[in-house]
């Protein structure tokens, strides 16, 4: 079981394109993995070029292409890289971290504060099933320019 879903995570992080400025992230061997069955914004189910990016102290380390019809089940995954020591993760989760999340709406150029329906801890090799990622207009971030 173990090996099936580490290769649906490799697969997930190869078949990825290159993500948006804010969700560039270095590879770590500390993982762990959000699942939702459910991304919006402004009660919207988000589009297929728009991204999913996951945060620990305010550093990308995780980003995914939202695209339902390349996830197994229609249920995607955000795969939040820890702080394994070396350089190029010095920040990232440590167990107990919260993750926050943000959404990155293509069409407008917009990024948007997400919020879970529930809390996400981070723990090294954690397997999270969450319902909900949610965002509206009066979580807009950073306009991209």
């Amino acid at each position: 079981m173990m090996q099936a879903i580490l290769l649906f995570l490799a697969v997930s992080f190869i078949s990825a394109q290159d993500p948006p400025e804010l969700f560039e992230f270095n590879q770590s061997v500390s993982q762990a993995a959000y699942f939702f069955s459910n991304v919006s914004i402004n009660e919207q189910v988000v589009a297929l070029n728009d991204w999913v990016g996951a945060f620990c102290n305010e550093i990308c380390v995780g980003a995914r292409q939202w695209d339902t019809s390349e996830c197994g089940g229609g249920i995607c995954d955000i795969v939040a890289m820890g702080d394994d020591g070396f350089d190029l993760t010095a920040g990232y989760c440590i167990p107990g971290n919260t993750v926050t999340f943000k959404i990155y709406d293509a069409s407008e150029n917009i990024y948007f504060d997400a919020t879970p329906s529930e809390d996400a801890i981070w723990v090294n090799s954690g397997f999270n099933l969450i319902d909900n990622l949610v965002a509206n207009s009066d979580n807009s971030g950073d306009e991209i320019v």
